[in-house]
């Protein structure tokens, strides 16, 4: 049997923990659900490379990132791998520091990526209204 979901919430892993499990998740064929909430993961280089390796996974389809302070600039990064991942339905960026910067980042993604159908920004510090978008 594989394993199909890991949930390392609390772990501290920060920055490179997070590197070592994206080169994992590159080549990764089984989880389908990974949780990575308050894991201390707000480095933007960090966030980039789990994105990146996240467009050669095939398989993941949830992700939890919530209350990591992950900032609108962590965001940008996000978003660089969205524009090419096709597996993530599910991504989690609740309790974070985002601001009306990165919902329009995330807005203009959702435009092109066909998969992601639950994006949950819960108590972030955004001010727009559904009006604004």
């Amino acid at each position: 049997s594989q394993v199909k979901t890991i949930d390392l919430t609390e772990n501290k892993i920060g920055s490179v923990g997070t590197q070592y499990l994206a080169e994992c998740l590159a080549v990764n064929n089984s989880i389908t659900t990974l949780n990575l909430s308050q894991n201390q993961i707000n480095n933007e280089d960090a966030l980039y490379f789990l994105f990146q390796n996240l467009i050669h996974n095939c398989t993941l389809k949830q992700l939890d990132l919530t209350g990591n302070r992950i900032t609108d600039k962590g965001v940008e990064q996000i978003v660089v791998g969205l524009k090419k991942n096709r597996t993530l339905t599910e991504l989690n960026l609740s309790m974070n520091q985002l601001r009306d910067k990165s919902v329009t980042h995330l807005s203009m993604i959702l435009m092109t990526n066909t998969s992601l159908r639950s994006l949950d920004l819960y108590c972030n510090r955004i001010n727009y209204s559904g009006n604004d978008l």
